[in-house]
């Protein structure tokens, strides 16, 4: 039995062998006609037909006597008229085409033909449209300063270096499929209808300054440099496009840009460019990105990869900007940017440093899910409306929010970070609800106003301080703690430690009560005279009210009691014993309380 490998062999070479014998069939089928033929035609005003003919000899219409097209005499640019209507079929051109300066008054067709030599559209002018479907240009072809009044077809058509610098496309231009082998020059043309490139192979690619109405790059690939710098696009898609090279799209205006699953193997260059709507969903940057001072009115950039270094800085994002599922590779810099609608970074990654110093956020915020792998950078960011960083990871070795503002809420629910700095941070209100954190740079009395109670964030925060050796902070958080547990359980028994020892934090109450205690009861003693006497004397010896020595006397007094001392020459009278007895068992308490406060908060752990 024969292998089966043998037996498909053997099918491959039959058919490559009836291939070669149909090309030389078809070899054989063409006619020979002679150039000079085509140019009498042309010269006497018939029509050219023709097809399956080898053309021998250089078509130059500069050898025949033409009409001038009266609208160019004497312009010194005039152009010859030809009022025949050409096609060519399935032909073959053994030498060079030269139709430069020349205005076709009917339709030229070149259909699935080749052109082995140099070929010269230069400065002419296709009135009623020009077919080049299928037709290869071996050597240079030049179409500057063209102008296509009616269609332009050049579907599946190979070129080696071309030129169409200046030309004008004032209807539909069709590029379907073709391939440019080596240079396309487009630059400073004009597609003032719709324009198609889906399906186009670039080697490289130049189409600065073009003007397009709107542009179809639909799966084009450019394998090598592709400058579109300065170019005006009324729409263009470049949906699947492949940019082998550098990516040049500085200073352009997309009025609707389509780069849905681009995938841009070099750099790319966005700067100061104009996007009214701009859709990059799953486009793919494989080396640095920069859209530095873009503008954008509405964007997306959802489940882009960004694998380089990318630049954003002083970029406007003026409407709805989504960047969910975006991965962001090496750097990332949102410097200065400002986004003026609702932002979306939901689920995005940033696996090295980010930088979103001095953003500005007009509108509500979104980080929720986000994962910073590196470095990340908030100092001095604004935001306007409410932000949220729900289940965001923060694995870098810092997070900094140095000097930020939030003017609206900001929720923290259930973040995660490593260190973070919120110096000089302003809040309006912050949620810090199973957030997680190894070491937090803030001040107290920036968060105290703003802060959701949540009793394992105080405790985690108190600690925080404690480790970072801000004591006073950790006392002032432990106080509030208490107070807003109080408030919340509506538990009021703890009332009386707050106003007289401040939980155990605040010694300078306990003091203020001791001072309080002493001199009310010493204006008591003053002022109900005859309250203490002397023990040397049988009788009573009032206190005047007079005498500054009295007021003296009854503060003395009144500290003797408090601190259970000796009176010295004095002592208590009738009923204001029991006075005296209730002052020392309060000096008790509140020594005690001072001294186990003051303890507390001098010998820290």
């Amino acid at each position: 039995m024969v292998p089966r490998n043998v037996i498909i062999r053997i099918l491959l070479s039959i058919l490559i062998i009836l291939a070669l014998l149909t090309g030389a069939v078809q070899a054989q089928k063409l006619k020979e006609v002679n150039a000079n033929d085509i140019l009498k035609q042309i010269e006497n005003g018939e029509n050219v037909y023709l097809k399956n003919a080898s053309i021998k000899g250089e078509l130059n219409l500069s050898k025949i006597i033409l009409k001038t097209d009266p609208n160019t005499i004497g312009s010194g640019s005039e152009l010859k008229v030809v009022e025949s209507e050409i096609e060519i079929r399935d032909s073959f051109f053994q030498n060079d085409v030269d139709f430069s300066n020349t205005v076709f008054r009917k339709t030229l067709t070149i259909f699935r033909s080749s052109v082995s030599g140099k070929t010269n559209f230069s400065r002419v002018i296709f009135v009623k449209g020009a077919f080049f479907t299928y037709t290869k240009f071996s050597d240079n072809s030049a179409f500057t300063d063209a102008d296509f009044a009616e269609f332009a077809y050049f579907a599946s058509t190979n070129f080696s270096s071309t030129n169409f610098d200046n030309a004008n496309f004032e209807t539909e231009a069709t590029f379907d499929s073709a391939n440019f082998s080596n240079r396309a020059y487009f630059r400073n043309a004009n597609f003032s209808r719709k324009t198609s490139f889906k399906g186009v192979n670039f080697e490289n690619a130049n189409f600065m300054n073009s003007n397009f109405n709107e542009a179809n790059f639909k799966s084009a690939n450019f394998k090598g440099y592709a400058n579109f710098n300065d170019v005006n696009f009324n729409g263009a898609d470049f949906e699947n496009a492949n940019f082998g090279s550098y990516a040049e799209f500085s200073n352009v205006n997309f009025n609707g840009a389509n780069f849905l699953s681009a995938f841009f193997s070099n750099s790319a260059r966005f700067v100061n460019s104009n996007f009214s709507n701009a859709y990059f969903y799953n486009a793919s940057f494989e080396a640095d990105a920069n859209f530095a001072n873009a503008s954008f009115n509405n964007s997306n950039f959802e489940d882009a990869n960004f694998r380089g270094i990318t630049h954003f800085t002083i970029a406007r994002f003026n409407g709805e900007t989504n960047f969910r599922k975006a991965t962001f590779g090496i750097s990332s810099f949102f410097e200065n940017v400002l986004f003026g609608g609702h932002s979306d970074f939901s689920d995005m990654i940033s696996q090295g440093y980010i930088d979103f110093s001095q953003a500005n956020f007009t509108n509500n915020t979104e980080f929720m899910r986000a994962s910073f792998l590196g470095n990340t950078n908030f100092y001095k960011a604004n935001f306007t409306k409410q932000v949220e960083f729900y289940l965001t990871i923060f694995n870098g070795d810092y997070t900094i929010f140095r000097d930020a503002k939030f003017r609206d809420r900001v929720n923290f629910y259930f973040t995660k970070f490593n260190k973070v700095d919120f110096s000089n941070t302003e809040f309006t209100k912050i949620a810090l609800h199973g957030a997680d954190f190894k070491s937090m740079e803030v001040l107290w009395i920036d968060i105290k106003n703003a802060l959701d109670f949540d009793g394992a964030t105080y405790v985690k925060l108190i600690k925080n301080f404690r480790e970072l050796e801000r004591f006073d902070d950790a006392d002032d958080a432990y106080y509030n703690y208490k107070q807003q547990r109080q408030n919340k359980d509506k538990d009021y028994s703890w009332l009386l430690w707050d106003v007289t020892i401040g939980y155990g934090v605040k010694p300078e109450y306990t003091l203020g009560w001791i001072v309080w205690i002493i001199i009310s009861c010493a204006i008591y003693y003053y002022s109900k005279g005859g309250s203490i006497r002397t023990k040397y004397n049988k009788g009573n010896e009032f206190i005047s009210s007079s005498n500054i020595h009295a007021i003296l006397n009854a503060v003395f007094f009144s500290i003797a009691a408090f601190l259970t001392i000796e009176y010295g020459d004095w002592k208590p009278t009738g009923r204001y014993r029991w006075l005296v007895v209730l002052e020392g068992f309060f000096g008790w308490l509140f020594l005690s309380l001072f001294i186990v406060t003051l303890v507390n908060v001098i010998i820290r752990p």
